[in-house]
């Protein structure tokens, strides 16, 4: 009896080359599905880190702002707050923040710069010629618009709601609404914040008998 032809007992070079062919296909579709997946692990950490920033930025607003001081000025014969809010900005007085450790309060201020930068200025309230180092925070970068509101008793009309500036006020608004919108096909969502002063009276207020103002103001 014969034995088998060599060509019987193993592989041909056709079923080699397939075969090759077959696990390169495998492979290319394997990185493609892997690359796939990090691009979309890429946009979702991404969409995360962005919400995170929301959210951060609009801890820190609510904290400052719960915090404003109803510090009394004196405009002519009426006690006013020194509180100054306008649709786009807000000026007021409050205590440091922990990375300023204890003292006087200091003067914050919320703005949008022209660049779409969600600012945070802060100065120390203090009676001097000289300039003042200014301390600013950036919350929020890409953002534009920035509105805010003031919900309150006021002139003309002596109604209780939203006004888009509370100025020259003998109290604190009840409520401050801040809105930030992003540009079109921006994922960022910022939902309305709306933040409720602590304070209602000047608790730093020591009146000076004989002019009926706070000593050193």
């Amino acid at each position: 009896m014969r034995p088998l032809a060599d060509s019987q007992s193993g592989f041909t070079l056709l079923e080699l080359l397939v075969g090759l062919a077959l696990l390169a296909l495998a492979a290319a579709m394997t990185a493609t599905g892997l690359g796939g997946a990090n691009r979309v692990w890429d946009r979702t950490s991404q969409r995360q880190k962005a919400t995170q920033a929301v959210a951060a930025a609009a801890s820190v607003l609510r904290l400052r702002l719960e915090q404003a001081e109803p510090a009394s000025l004196f405009g002519g014969t009426a006690i006013l707050v020194d509180f100054s809010g306008t649709a786009e900005t807000i000026r007021f007085l409050a205590p440091p923040s922990a990375s300023f450790g204890s003292g006087a309060l200091r003067r914050d201020t919320v703005s949008l710069a022209a660049d779409g930068s969600l600012l945070l200025s802060s100065t120390a309230d203090a009676q001097r010629r000289r300039p003042l180092p200014v301390r600013t925070e950036v919350l929020l970068r890409g953002v534009q618009s920035l509105s805010i509101a003031y919900f309150g008793a006021g002139p003309p009309d002596g109604q209780p709601r939203w006004r888009d500036s509370w100025r020259m006020r003998q109290t604190l608004p009840a409520l401050i609404r801040v809105r930030v919108r992003f540009p079109p096909g921006d994922p960022r969502w910022w939902p309305d914040l709306i933040v409720a002063p602590r304070a209602t009276i000047d608790s730093r207020c020591v009146q000076n008998a004989s002019t009926g103002r706070c000593r050193g103001r």
